[in-house]
């Protein structure tokens, strides 16, 4: 026990997964690894935000493409938020199963290229719009 009266597990050797579980590093790893997700989806989401709200007012112009790109960024945010939680439970079932677990190419390429092409057509709008 600790000072607190908590039982403590000692462990010995690397702080690696042993066979009483993962390490505390693993699952803070993991944890780490979702508010990444979280932080990425809730900038998105800002953006949207700037974009589609902030924005037409310091161009002072038509709205409407503004609109529509926030709307854009809030569906992306959306998707971000949806493959954090997904691949949350990813990790979790491999730690638990003391497996491993790949990149998922799909996502990796539909997050590029949705975010790519709301970024071109953020400054084609406001190249046309100024």
């Amino acid at each position: 026990m600790d000072d607190s009266g908590d039982e403590v597990v000692a462990t010995h050797g690397s702080a690696d997964d042993s066979m009483l579980g993962p390490s505390r590093r693993t699952v803070l790893a993991a944890e780490r690894t979702w508010l990444a997700w979280w932080r990425t989806g809730m900038a998105v989401a800002t953006v949207s935000i700037a974009v589609g709200g902030v924005a037409p007012r310091l161009v002072e112009t038509e709205r409407a493409p503004f609109v529509v790109l926030g709307i854009g960024y809030a569906l992306l945010s959306v998707v971000v938020f949806t493959a954090a939680f997904r691949r949350h439970r990813q990790i979790n079932r491999a730690i638990r199963i003391n497996g491993d677990i790949g990149s998922d190419a799909s996502l990796i390429l539909t997050l590029t290229v949705l975010g790519g092409l709301l970024a071109i057509a953020t400054l084609l709008t406001l190249a046309f719009e100024l």
